[in-house]
Formats: C-alpha cells, sequence, structure tokens
C-alpha cells in the first residue's frame, strides 16, 4: 500500500503555490449560515417592521437600521422619509413573501445577510417590498429597504 507521500509528492508542490495554499487556508473566514434559520429571523424582523409602520412608530423602525446605515443621512432625515413612507401608503393590509436568499456575511460578527421581497398589500394599494437584513448574534438589523409601487 502506497503511503500519501508517494501518491501526491508534497515535494513536487511548487513552493510559491504552498506558500499562496497556507495563506489563502489561514485568511479565510469560514462560517456556518444556517439558511432556514436566519431567514426565519428576517421574517420576523419584517413582521415587527410592518408592527411598527402600523403603529406609525416612526422611531422603532429607525431602531431596526443597522449602524452604518444610520451614519450615512441625518437622523432627521431618515425619519422624514420614513414618514412619508408611511403616509403615502397607508397601513399594511397583508404581505406576501415572493423570494429569499440567504448569503454568507463578509462584515465581522455578522453571519448572514438576508434579502428578501414581499408583495404588500397597504390600505392605498399594492407594492413589492425588497428588504436585506444582516444577522449577527441572532439579531436581524436593516440594511436596505425599498418599496416600488405595483407588482414586480
Amino acid at each position: 500500500m502506497k503511503s500519501v507521500t508517494q501518491l501526491v509528492a508534497l515535494d513536487a508542490i511548487p513552493w510559491p503555490l504552498a506558500v499562496a495554499l497556507l495563506l489563502l487556508h489561514s485568511c479565510v473566514s469560514v462560517r456556518p449560515v444556517y439558511k432556514d434559520k436566519e431567514q426565519a429571523i428576517a421574517e420576523k424582523a419584517v413582521s415587527r417592521f410592518h408592527e411598527l409602520h402600523n403603529s406609525q412608530d416612526i422611531n422603532g423602525i429607525y431602531d431596526l437600521m443597522e449602524q452604518s446605515v444610520r451614519e450615512k443621512e441625518p437622523k432627521s432625515k431618515t425619519i422624514d422619509m420614513i414618514k412619508k413612507t408611511i403616509e403615502s401608503v397607508g397601513g399594511v393590509q397583508n404581505a406576501k413573501l415572493l423570494q429569499a436568499s440567504v448569503l454568507p456575511n463578509a462584515n465581522p460578527g455578522y453571519t448572514s445577510r438576508v434579502s428578501l421581497s414581499y408583495t404588500t398589500h397597504f390600505e392605498r394599494g399594492e407594492a413589492t417590498e425588497f428588504f436585506t437584513w444582516d444577522i449577527k448574534s441572532g439579531e436581524a438589523y436593516l440594511f436596505e429597504y425599498r418599496i416600488v409601487p405595483g407588482r414586480q
């Protein structure tokens, strides 16, 4: 029986390739992504978002946002945008999940980035909502929200 050394001539690997493989192995951080669990966390966050929307808790919606997103605009501008959106569409009557995507998140401390799209019936019509949530320690933080009138 041949040994591993005989099957793969380890000394035959060029040293630059060996160094590159060693560096790649030491630099890659592999974090498990539990798709169903992480998607469920994001879906629960969407339900919470809709509850806050219907109660017109603008500060509550703001508090769901990921810290780096909050830092991009003055709070007053973001609050004003949330308020205008709620006023323009009215309350959420129902929402149906259309699509979900769960991918690893490269940001330190975060396990995944979950994108969800919903067909949502509001008091003033139908729209498609797009949510992107960053998951960290079992909590969802809103990274992006877009709403497009009608079905997409």
